[in-house]
């Protein structure tokens, strides 16, 4: 390891000063740093007469501590450069007031006894520096008056030769959260972009954060099924205002309750860009999280006929052979996967839904009466697909629980040319997923497990085609 020697030497100006305990340090006026080790060492102004001017003399003052301060009684300090010399003329401190000479191959500086610089600061020479002040003679001296720019709380620039707000931008920030961070440019402090530039954002300053319009839980910037779920969770109760459906800002009624009042500034808003809804200011407190991992199955089946209950036990049987001609369903089931955690119910159930287009003619769509809200479908004749078929659930408790399987949806076709279908569904991605009654946003794709139940369709009038 390295070790550190410092003697007859002056650190002044430094942040956090020298500790006189990181070497051999003695006979060192250390500024604020510590003094438990070395000797001869201390901490005083050392009274630079001149320390911004141009070479960087730093001479001292007549009274300066550092003239004594040295183990033989001398003057501690750096000297000028050049420290190390081979002729007296190489030791000029251009001051009149000092004997240069050179000793010993090392420069010394002798005070002339009364001896003044100047009477007049019309004598002290300008020294082209900018940002150490005028020049003034002071007690014969001539003395810089220091940084110009600190009376007005400003920066000095030595470059551009005046005072400014910032060097850089450490020297910004007013401390305000919702004007953006500061820069510095060319000498001012300018902000940047407000941190909640999105449409769907407002700013509040108390929290220092970023808060999202009312009912936008999720946070995608569209109010859609994820943000249905947790208000569907809040539906038909009445709460304390510690709450959390209560901080939640969901009763805009101020009743204390959920209820429909509330449901009607919901409605008018799903499916819409925070930015676009008119009906959906931002609240004065927000809810944000996430929920655990809920895990729900997808069922499609065949039926001659519509399965006479929605809600079942078990996933209801399929057929797997139709004839050409014959009209039959597909049924989309749904149910929560045991996950082990609580659980309230389905909240909300989108899928979109190819159908084997090339063997089946399309009659129609429906969405069950348990997935009545906000239900959707939109079909694309030539993709054979269905779009964000389903819906959500307002006033049902447990469904997809107890019993665990619920009917989504149910799609009426013919056949029309035989082979082998198979019908399958993909969560529908976007604002409309699927989500759980109470819990926090649409579940991830890989909670979604679909079941997949192929059909036959066979030409009675062609025996090659039958079984």
């Amino acid at each position: 390891m390295l070790a550190i020697s410092v003697v007859d030497s002056i650190i002044w100006g430094t942040e956090n000063g020298f500790d006189s305990c990181c070497g051999a340090v003695s006979y060192c006026d250390l500024g604020s740093g510590l003094l438990d080790c070395g000797v001869g060492n201390f901490t005083a102004d050392p009274l630079f007469l001149d320390p911004g001017a141009e070479g960087r003399f730093y001479r001292l003052h007549p009274d300066s501590p550092a003239l004594l301060a040295g183990p033989d009684g001398g003057r501690i300090g750096w000297v000028g450069f050049p420290g190390e010399c081979a002729a007296d003329e190489q030791c000029d401190d251009q001051s009149d007031c000092t004997t240069d000479s050179c000793i010993d191959a090392l420069c010394s500086y002798a005070l002339l006894p009364d001896c003044a610089e100047c009477t007049l600061d019309e004598e002290c020479a300008i020294d082209n520096v900018f940002c150490n002040g005028a020049e003034t003679c002071v007690d014969g001296f001539c003395v810089s008056a220091g940084d110009p720019c600190t009376v007005q709380g400003l920066f000095c620039d030595e470059i551009q030769n005046r005072c400014v707000e910032c060097l850089t931008a450490d020297g910004c920030g007013d401390t305000l959260f919702c004007n953006g961070d500061e820069t510095c440019d060319n000498g001012t402090c300018t902000t940047s972009v407000p941190p909640c530039g999105s449409d769907c954002e407002f700013c509040v300053e108390a929290d220092r954060a970023c808060s999202w319009c009312i009912f936008d839980f999720n946070r995608d910037s569209t109010i859609g099924s994820a943000d249905f779920g947790f208000f569907a969770g809040c539906f038909g109760a009445c709460y304390a205002e510690q709450d959390e459906c209560f901080a939640a800002n969901f009763d805009q009624s101020t009743d204390g309750c959920v209820g429909s009042g509330d449901f009607a500034g919901f409605a008018g808003c799903f499916g819409q860009a925070c930015g676009e809804c008119e009906n959906c200011p931002g609240p004065e407190r927000g809810l944000t999280g996430t929920s655990g991992f809920m895990g729900v199955d997808i069922e499609i089946i065949a039926r001659y006929a519509p399965t006479a209950q929605p809600r079942a036990g078990a996933v209801p049987e399929s057929i797997d052979e139709v004839r050409v001609g014959d009209t039959f369903y597909f049924e989309i089931w749904s149910a929560l996967r045991d996950t082990g955690l609580d659980a309230d119910g389905l909240a909300a159930v989108y899928l979109d839904v190819r159908y084997g287009a090339e063997r089946v003619e399309f009659i129609e769509a429906t969405t069950d009466p348990l997935f009545r809200v906000f239900a959707g479908g939109e079909r694309d004749p030539e993709e054979g697909t269905i779009h964000a078929l389903g819906g959500c659930v307002l006033g049902e408790r447990d469904l997809g629980v107890s019993p665990r399987w619920a009917r989504v949806a149910s799609i009426t076709v013919r056949a029309v040319r035989s082979g082998l279908i198979v019908a399958e569904t993909s969560k529908t991605g976007g604002p409309l997923g699927v989500a759980v009654l109470g819990q926090f946003g649409n579940l991830a794709d890989d909670a979604v497990r679909q079941g997949l139940r192929p059909v036959r369709i066979v030409d009675p009038h062609d025996p090659s085609k039958l079984k």
